[in-house]
């Protein structure tokens, strides 16, 4: 289950981090109940989904396969809703960004 908040904790160089939003030039609007927005930034590995309650969360260290295989759920018109809640929600650390 995710932990959903704003700020990480860098144990590294002990700073606080914010998490910015990934640029949405590719970002996808998909037909869904549950998502507006959906976007991966593949170098980072960050998958950010925004809700219809316009609330935003990344999703960390995401594959490209797990992105394909979310592509594909939304070009087939399957769940979005599902795919996140099924697949990412349980495996993946996220942070809730500001609004």
């Amino acid at each position: 289950m995710c932990n959903y908040r704003l700020l990480l904790y860098n144990f590294c160089t002990t700073e606080v981090v914010v998490h910015k939003k990934i640029s949405s030039k590719n970002a996808i609007y998909p037909d869904s109940e549950a998502l507006k927005m959906i976007n991966y930034d593949g170098k980072k590995r960050i998958l950010e989904g925004t809700f219809k309650n316009d609330r935003s969360y990344q999703y960390f260290d995401v594959s490209k396969e797990v992105w394909n295989n979310f592509l594909h759920v939304i070009r087939t018109g399957n769940s979005a809703g599902t795919f996140i809640n099924q697949h990412i929600k349980p495996f993946y650390e996220c942070v809730e960004l500001p609004g």
